[in-house]
């Protein structure tokens, strides 16, 4: 990562070694917090994310993406459905052995 004042740079290339019953979120620690920002819009940092191995999820709708939520010290991979915003469950994410997650992300530290 690069950090200048309270805005920090975060790129990574994430790559599954291998996979044990995976449940929870695919969750990332970062070595600060997010900005604890007074409304929920501003407090939601995205990135762009791409994956090898990783299949699209049932009733995907568009890429995975990196997201910082409000006061957090890590970062989560999610993905939108039809019926959710962006949804947290990395056991439905089919993580396998030789996966790999890249991200970029920008973000305001606290």
């Amino acid at each position: 990562y690069t950090k200048v004042g309270r805005l920090a740079t975060l790129n990574g290339d994430l790559r599954v070694s291998s996979v044990s019953s995976p449940n929870g979120s695919f969750r990332i620690n970062i070595p600060f917090t997010s900005l604890d920002a007074p409304s929920a819009s501003t407090a939601v940092n995205l990135g762009v994310c791409i994956t090898h191995g990783i299949s699209m999820q049932s009733d995907q709708q568009g890429n995975f993406v990196p997201l910082s939520g409000d006061n957090l010290s890590y970062l989560t991979i999610q993905y939108q459905t039809s019926s959710t915003r962006l949804g947290l469950d990395a056991s439905n994410m089919g993580l396998g052995a030789n996966d790999e997650v890249v991200f970029s992300i920008t973000m305001t530290t606290a």
